[in-house]
């Protein structure tokens, strides 16, 4: 965990904090249906869930806590509105 500085605003950076993402179904090759463990041949396809980078900023113990790709979009936003 690190901690960043936006403006006056203390955040702590935890990269754990993660949503589900839209559910991809793959199909299976058949050299994965018969040499895998456990052996289930006759399942055709497999759903992965991506992780993502959560939107939402926390508040935790009297600090900030968002994912690093939030804090980083948040930057971007202040850098544009004090540029002008």
């Amino acid at each position: 965990m690190a901690l960043g500085a936006i403006g006056t605003i203390n955040f702590r950076e935890d990269s754990s904090l993660l949503d589900d993402g839209e559910p991809i179904v793959i199909i299976r090759k058949w050299k994965e249906r018969l040499f895998s463990f456990p052996w289930k041949p006759l399942t055709k396809t497999k759903t992965i869930i991506p992780k993502i980078p959560s939107k939402y900023v926390y508040f935790l113990n009297g600090q900030m806590v968002a994912h690093p790709a939030t804090i980083n979009s948040l930057r971007d936003i202040r850098a544009t509105y004090t540029n002008k």
